[in-house]
């Protein structure tokens, strides 16, 4: 037979199992995706390279300046794209 502890202990492993199929498992956050070129930026962007520049030049999306590399990250660069479509985050997400 069994003890009261033991069949708490088994009502309670039964349901945390039971839970666990309906639960959303916790999501790990997106890798940050970085493009270290003006070449790089016009594929992922499906553009021109004289097109990435100009946005690059006037300052309209973000970027980080080493020595003569540039560094893009790609959420900052999409999310400011948006902006400049005149996008919100709402309808991004559409």
């Amino acid at each position: 037979m069994f003890d009261e502890e033991k069949f708490q202990q088994l009502i309670e492993n039964a349901v945390s199992k039971a839970m666990a199929k309906y639960m959303p498992t916790p999501m790990a956050a997106p890798e940050k995706k970085y493009i270290y070129s003006i070449q790089g930026l016009a594929d992922e962007l499906h553009m021109s390279i004289v097109t990435a520049q100009k946005l690059k030049n006037s300052g309209r999306i973000p970027f980080k300046q080493e020595g003569r590399k540039c560094i893009f990250e790609m959420n900052e660069v999409l999310n400011a794209m948006c902006v400049i479509n005149g996008k919100t985050n709402q309808e991004k997400r559409r």
